[in-house]
């Protein structure tokens, strides 16, 4: 189980959404050879850190394992920030209550 926060992108000079920016991992993600078995099983609008966000819930396998990942993504002053939880699939039901509750005290400060 893992709970991560990724090095915020930057998007200086381009016109990118949300919807964008979601659309765009989800893209790669389906493209990644070491995910096999993609499946996108929620994708919804949520808050992170007060913005506006999207959800994205998915299965995937890799290294033999099935996998199940939740990422909260914004975009704040044209940068991208996610923050995800992945465990694997038996044991990722345990945990997400938690892992919302740590997407929640997420704070973003410039």
């Amino acid at each position: 189980m893992t709970f991560s926060i990724a090095v915020p992108a930057s998007f200086s000079g381009q016109a990118v959404t949300l919807d964008g920016y979601s659309r765009d991992l989800i893209s790669a993600l389906q493209q990644n050879p070491n995910l096999t078995n993609f499946t996108l099983l929620n994708s919804s609008n949520t808050t992170l850190a007060g913005y506006p966000a999207q959800k994205l819930v998915y299965t995937y396998v890799t290294e033999g394992a099935p996998t199940q990942r939740m990422v909260e993504l914004t975009l704040v002053n044209n940068t991208g920030y996610s923050v995800s939880y992945v465990a694997s699939q038996g044991v990722y039901p345990s945990y997400v209550g938690i892992a919302q509750n740590m997407m929640q005290s997420f704070n973003i400060t410039s």
